[in-house]
């Protein structure tokens, strides 16, 4: 007879919560939190306790330290795939809101376009041509 096990429950852990842990407790103890199931904290939420910490230097380095061995040195992390690489081909699935027509999300990071910036589309019969 196999037994019901319920999965843990999530729990938020704060910034706060966090900095507020490695100044009473030391950075031991968020490692020993953020390994209990369901308590796992996230690496912008680290990011955030160490901005918390500025005026402790002693506890946000240890707490930086911890950050990179449980997440790596990279960034906060990323969603989504991957950017894209010229001359690499990708295939997107077609979105639809609504009753609106459908769309296709594209990245146009590799145009050198940010938020605010301006393409020109071209339309033609089954292509579409994107221009910085």
């Amino acid at each position: 007879m196999s037994q019901n096990v319920a999965p843990a429950r999530k729990v938020r852990v704060t910034a706060q919560s966090v900095a507020f842990l490695a100044l009473t407790e030391g950075a031991d103890a968020v490692a020993s939190l953020h390994a209990k199931p369901g308590c796992e904290i996230a690496p912008a939420t680290f990011d955030a306790a160490c901005d918390l910490l500025a005026g402790q230097p002693a506890v946000r380095e240890a707490l930086e330290g911890l950050r990179s061995d449980l997440f790596g040195e990279g960034g906060s992390g990323e969603r989504g795939r991957p950017a894209a690489k010229v001359g690499e081909s990708r295939g997107y699935k077609v979105q639809q809101v609504g009753d609106s027509d459908p769309f296709i999300r594209l990245p146009v990071s590799l145009l050198g376009l940010a938020k605010g910036g301006t393409a020109t589309v071209t339309f033609d019969n089954g292509v579409i041509r994107v221009k910085a």
